[in-house]
């Protein structure tokens, strides 16, 4: 049974969508959430506070990197 290009194309946006969802998700929480707290507890921001940042932001990229290449397979 062969899907239409119609059904495969909104498979594959659908795909790329839910990578979409997870970068922000992992921006939210890696990166966003704890600096804001730390920053509102009135605790200095040091090394280790950015470690959660850089880790929530190559988190970030990896997933749009993976719904980019995931668009690329749509087809005409």
């Amino acid at each position: 049974m062969t899907e239409s290009k119609l059904v495969h194309n909104e498979r594959v946006k659908l795909a790329a969508t839910f990578f979409n969802s997870l970068a922000v998700i992992a921006l939210a929480t890696g990166a966003i959430l704890p600096t804001v707290t730390l920053s509102m507890a009135g605790k200095p921001l040091e090394v280790s506070t950015f470690l959660p940042l850089i880790f929530g932001a190559f988190i970030s990229a990896f997933c749009v990197s993976i719904a980019r290449s995931l668009l690329g397979h749509l087809k005409d």
